[in-house]
């Protein structure tokens, strides 16, 4: 794994191997800025490479720890199941999920 740099590395975790990354980052929303939230904001692999998504998932749980935030989480774009790399970072499924497609 290497760490891709980015501009203002405090809110930003990109992570890479050869077939697969991951970017993470950090928000607190304005009510509660001192309650910091990790988001997976972008998680791709190769075809028939997913094997290398976990090890990126759970550097990015590190991270957040690290930081000391109060959150960890990653969504899928409707029609995707990311369950299986969730439930093995010990992630909670939120439901319901709306999308008004415009």
């Amino acid at each position: 794994m290497r760490n891709v740099v980015l501009r203002m590395p405090q809110n930003f975790r990109a992570m890479r191997t050869d077939d697969a990354f991951v970017v993470t980052m950090i928000t607190a929303l304005p009510w509660q800025p001192n309650a910091l939230r990790a988001h997976v904001m972008i998680l791709s692999a190769e075809e028939g490479k997913i094997w290398q998504v976990p090890p990126l998932l759970r550097d990015s749980v590190l991270w957040a720890r690290r930081r000391e935030a109060v959150s960890w989480s990653c969504q899928a774009a409707p029609g995707l199941n990311l369950w299986p790399l969730a439930k093995r970072m010990g992630a909670n499924v939120i439901e319901p999920r709306y999308t008004l497609n415009l």
